[in-house]
């Protein structure tokens, strides 16, 4: 198991670098360049399973299976910043928004 990266720390402080969500912890493997709401294009399975959550609960689980649009809309809705709050992990610390 990897550790937390020093992005990952500043991403969830809280929890040190770790999503907590599931029964296990899943460290957050982010660099600088990821989006604020990374959905774990870089590889992170701590923010992919944010996004997979985000999915879930706002009822765009058809993002989770390959269609036309359904996951490019999914990511627009998840990256709206003026519209969607941080994943509830990053509300719990701060974050300085890189």
């Amino acid at each position: 198991m990897s550790e937390p990266t020093a992005e990952g720390l500043k991403r969830y402080p809280a929890t040190a670098g770790y999503n907590v969500d599931l029964a296990s912890s899943i460290p957050c493997v982010c660099t600088s360049t990821c989006l604020v709401r990374c959905a774990g294009e870089c590889g992170c399975e701590a923010c992919s399973v944010q996004f997979t959550t985000f999915c879930e609960t706002s009822g765009r689980l058809s993002a989770l299976v390959s269609t036309s649009n359904a996951e490019e809309e999914a990511l627009d809705a998840y990256r709206r910043v003026e519209v969607a709050e941080p994943p509830v992990i990053i509300r719990r610390g701060r974050f300085d928004g890189r």
